[in-house]
C-alpha cells in the first residue's frame, strides 16, 4: 500500500486521558502505538462493530479492540484521517456487555 492511500490516524485528548485511565490494566503504550498501524490502512475493514448502546456519548463510531482497549473512532475520507475521541477498557463485565453483547452470568435477572 503507497502512503498516499494511508490514512492519518489522531488521537483526541480526551481519547489519551481515558486511555490512561486504564493504565493498571492495559498496556497503554502498546494500545497506542498498536492504534496507528491497525487503524492507518482500511480503517473500515478494522472495526468490530458501530456502537449503539442507549444513551452513550459514542454512538454511531466504530470500535475496535486494540490490545484490551476498546477505540472508538470516525473516519473522514475527504482528508483521509481517522479519529480517535473515545476508549474504554476491554476488560470488564460491561464492556463484555456494552460491546460483545455478553450477559453478565451474575446479574440477576
Amino acid at each position: 500500500m503507497r502512503d498516499s492511500e494511508r490514512y492519518s490516524v489522531v488521537w483526541s485528548d480526551d481519547a489519551e486521558l481515558a486511555l490512561l485511565r486504564h493504565k493498571k490494566f492495559i498496556n497503554v503504550k502498546l494500545a497506542y502505538r498498536n492504534s496507528f498501524s491497525q487503524l492507518d490502512r482500511d480503517p473500515y475493514k478494522q472495526k468490530e462493530g458501530v456502537i449503539d448502546y442507549p444513551g452513550f456519548k459514542f454512538n454511531g463510531y466504530y470500535w475496535t479492540n486494540i490490545n484490551n482497549a476498546i477505540v472508538f473512532y470516525r473516519v473522514d475520507d475527504v482528508s483521509r484521517t481517522v479519529y480517535i475521541d473515545g476508549c474504554d477498557s476491554a476488560l470488564t463485565l460491561e464492556a463484555l456487555k456494552k460491546y460483545y453483547g455478553e450477559y453478565d452470568p451474575w446479574e440477576e435477572e
